[in-house]
């Protein structure tokens, strides 16, 4: 059982650890997204800062 156990529990691990990179690539997709679509306003307030 507790073989089972550690590894099902490297695998849930290994599963976390690629859910997560997944969500960072879809972060990334939508804030690109945002970042076209406001890319104007951004770059006023950009210039602004600068």
């Amino acid at each position: 059982m507790q073989i089972t156990i550690q590894k099902n529990n490297s695998l849930y691990l290994k599963f976390q650890a690629i859910l997560k990179e997944a969500m960072n690539i879809i972060e990334n997709k939508s804030h690109l997204c945002f970042d076209y679509t406001t890319n104007k306003k951004r770059n006023v307030a950009h210039s602004a800062f600068l």
